[in-house]
């Protein structure tokens, strides 16, 4: 294996691999070597070839100058039939070759008269006849036991067989050894059976119906013809091209499908490429199997043709040409205003020239920018490609904020794209979780103004941020997260902050070490955001993916939260009020990195995973997917969000991948309980029962009002579907979608005071009443005191809201 680097105009490179493979056949040397020719049964250098009646050939057909007609079925053909072009050209030079080869041998058996046959037998040698002659009756052609013995019968005119003659070979004499060739026309009678090659030199040659050859027609200057006769090339040694693979278009920068070869007889000498299909200038390949493989042929930028050389077995100076086979690379080329070649497609290799910038999403097969070309993917669109990307020095490609860039193979880019990505409204002292899109993106470049002590990596030993030293030398490694500080001359009052990133695109499978069983900072290795849930699957993440969301506020849970359940998060506001959507959905934005847990140590990217989405920041319904989020307030501020989920695959009990543990970094926090473990997300099983019950932990540094409140919902909570908050402590129940709940706490923790339930388990509003009612207990009894309302009906509910007890008429 060797590899190969190919450069274009001083402008790219495209390296790949060549297998060479070797076979080697100890192969017979020809008698009279017929070169390109030897593969024709029938051949002519100026003439018609044409067949009447049903007949069978087993070898090629062609002219060089002519038509070939009457060969289609029934007619049998073994071969291939070879219009003019170059190998016909070739075919040509090679027999006037053997020819006049044949033609100078000297004789060796002395005279002969002009007519041969009646029942004589000859022995091999060169027999010269200085006029016409002829064969009729039987002739026997004896090779005395030697398989090499040699019969050349030369004739200064025209040269006849005879209706019904028979040529019989005896004693190892072999029809591929017998040469019959006349100045002159060569004409055989019906019914002949007869065998060698016969060459017509100035004249045509023809076979008559019912006549068996064994053996090849050739014509200098004449037409071949046949009636319903039968060519046979065995024990010729001649060697058969066959057929290559269908013709391809791929994309630039991919490589083809292999190449397999077919039909053929003999072994594959090499393989050879043109850029036109006459192989005007042929590139030899080195393989001799027949099997021709895409790394072998490597990258292509232009159309290209491919076919096989096969040599003989018996004779290695023949050899054959298989049919081609063509790649093309189907392109267009966008200059001054327009398309070279059409509207590109999926199906295009696209060359961009001048200027130009997206109005859409587009597909192309590959994309190559030119020198001094600048092209633009605006906001919201998708540039997706099949193949490479290759962008030229001093050409340019820009990813605009929610722009995205998909590839669909795992190929490697040339050249570098600028990426930009813009964060919510910040402040100077607020961090962003970063994570790179291309390769080779140096950090300090990245934020020139941000502190060089503000460019933090993430230890899953000690879950500390440390500092990043020797900043000026680092780069951005692929599938990494970075926490960075805002540039030091931005503003104290939240604005938004656009972040550029320049360097080659990352694309295919992305793998990225971390440690097993904590926590790592990674990212979204691509120019393109990502699936969410695909990434969690494909690493069979157990704890949620975690999203850093602080905005200069210690009292701030830092994390947001993401299962395949949904998001936690909720809307933040900094200390300059703005209000940050910070609530993650199964979008992960180019650029942004987070937190996981991994059970493995490697966690892996890949291209599957890659969406054309730019909803980065608000939620999306999904039917199978019923949810509700709670925020929780304090009197000054938001604090945090849970999430509740009834969708597939879900239990009331802990569910891998779908229920996210709370990361407890805050003393004030409002969660769901699955026995006593706290979860930010909780997922809950299908199908729906007003009858659940979902239990609440509440804890608070801070004493006094809170506030629960239905941030948002979807599913069959958009129908009529109330949602219910219970509070234990004062034995209320409220209905969340009428209102926000307040309430007074002390510090504390207080996991049994709140309930989520899903219907009216009081069936009044209990606060109107309790100073006019009194119930209690005595002796098992339920007792019911009603000081200023009569009461006309008693329902009794457990705490899950059951109905156990219903009286009327007290």
């Amino acid at each position: 294996m060797r590899k190969i680097t190919l450069c274009y105009k001083g402008t790219f490179c495209i390296s790949f691999f060549l297998y060479f493979c070797f076979i080697f056949n100890a192969s017979a040397q020809c008698s009279v070597n017929f070169g390109a020719s030897s593969q024709f049964a029938l051949f002519t250098v100026s003439g018609a070839v044409g067949n009447t009646g049903i007949s069978s050939v087993t070898g090629d057909i062609g002219t060089h100058a002519g038509a070939i007609t009457g060969f289609e079925t029934p007619t049998q053909i073994y071969g291939t039939i070879h219009n003019p072009g170059d190998l016909t050209y070739q075919a040509s030079a090679d027999l006037l070759t053997a020819f006049n080869e044949l033609l100078n041998t000297s004789s060796t058996n002395g005279s002969h008269t002009p007519a041969f046959g009646n029942g004589e037998t000859l022995f091999a040698g060169v027999y010269s006849i200085g006029g016409a002659g002829s064969v009729a009756g039987t002739l026997t052609l004896d090779g005395e036991g030697n398989p090499d013995a040699r019969f050349i019968f030369k004739f200064g005119g025209a040269f006849t067989a005879g209706a019904g003659s028979t040529i019989i070979l005896t004693n190892q004499a072999k029809a591929s050894n017998i040469y019959w060739i006349a100045e002159g026309a060569v004409s055989m009678a019906a019914s002949t059976t007869i065998s060698g090659t016969f060459i017509a030199n100035g004249g045509a040659i023809s076979m008559g119906a019912g006549s068996q050859l064994n053996g090849r027609l050739y014509s200098t200057t004449g037409a071949v013809s046949i009636y319903s006769t039968t060519i046979d090339t065995d024990g010729f040694g001649i060697a058969v091209g066959g057929i290559t693979s269908a013709n391809q278009t791929i994309c630039l920068g991919i490589l083809p499908t292999d190449l397999e070869l077919t039909g053929n007889s003999g072994n594959v000498q090499k393989w050879q490429k043109s850029l036109d299909s006459n192989f005007t200038f042929p590139v030899d390949i080195n393989c001799t199997t027949t099997t021709l493989p895409g790394l072998t042929i490597g990258s292509i930028n232009e159309t290209n043709y491919y076919r096989a050389v096969v040599q003989s077995l018996e004779c290695e100076e023949n050899y054959a040409f298989s049919s081609y086979t063509t790649i093309t690379i189907q392109s267009t080329t966008w200059a001054n205003n327009q398309w070279s070649n059409g509207v590109p497609d999926e199906n295009s290799s696209v060359i961009i020239s001048d200027d130009f910038t997206s109005t859409g999403n587009i597909s192309y097969c590959s994309l190559w920018v030119l020198a001094n070309a600048d092209i633009i993917i605006s906001s919201g669109d998708t540039l997706t490609l099949n193949g490479i990307l290759i962008v030229e020095n001093e050409g340019s490609l820009t990813l605009e904020n929610e722009a995205n860039l998909i590839q669909l193979s795992d190929v490697e880019n040339i050249g570098s794209i600028f990426v930009k990505k813009r964060t919510s409204p910040l402040m100077r002292l607020d961090y962003v979780m970063w994570s790179s899109p291309v390769s080779d993106q140096l950090l300090q470049n990245f934020s020139p103004f941000t502190l060089p002590n503000r460019f933090y990596n993430y230890n899953p030993t000690t879950n500390i941020y440390t500092t990043v030293l020797d900043l000026e030398t680092i780069t951005f490694e692929s599938a990494k997260g970075y926490l960075i500080r805002m540039p030091d001359d931005h503003s104290q009052t939240p604005l938004l902050y656009e972040g550029i990133f320049e360097g080659k695109p990352n694309n295919g499978n992305i793998t990225i070490p971390v440690t097993e069983n904590t926590y790592n900072a990674i990212g979204n290795p691509y120019p393109s955001s990502i699936d969410a849930n695909q990434f969690i699957l494909e690493n069979n993440l157990q704890e949620p993916i975690y999203f850093w969301r602080k905005t200069n506020n210690s009292n701030h849970d830092s994390y947001a939260t993401y299962t395949t359940a949904g998001g936690a998060g909720g809307v933040a506001n900094n200390d300059g009020g703005a209000p940050l959507f910070i609530t993650p959905n199964e979008n992960i934005a180019s650029g942004q990195g987070f937190i996981v847990k991994a059970n493995s140590s490697n966690l892996i990217f890949t291209n599957a995973m890659r969406t054309a989405t730019n909803e980065t920041i608000f939620l999306r319904a999904n039917s199978e997917i019923n949810r509700i989020w709670l925020n929780l307030n304090n009197a000054n501020e938001y604090i945090c969000q849970t999430m509740i989920a009834y969708m597939p695959n879900a239990t009331s009990g802990i569910d891998i991948s779908i229920d996210g543990k709370y990361i407890h970094e805050r003393e004030t926090a409002l969660t769901s309980l699955i026995g006593e473990k706290e979860f930010s997300i909780q997922g809950r099983g299908l199908p729906f029962d007003s009858n659940d019950v979902v239990f609440l932990g509440f804890k608070t540094q801070f004493a006094g009002n809170h506030t629960i409140s239905l941030n948002q919902y979807d599913g069959l909570f958009n129908s009529n579907q109330t949602v219910f908050l219970k509070d234990n402590y004062n034995t209320t129940l409220h209905d969340l979608k009428l209102g926000d709940y307040t309430f007074s706490s002390e510090i504390g923790t207080f996991n049994s005071r709140f309930e989520i339930v899903y219907q009216d388990v009081l069936g009044i509003n209990q606060s109107e009443y309790n100073d006019s009612i009194i119930v209690y207990n005595t002796k098992n009894d339920l007792f019911i005191n009603s000081k200023n309302s009569f009461i006309t009906k008693v329902d009794v509910y457990d705490v899950y809201g059951r109905l156990i007890l219903s009286k009327k008429m007290v």
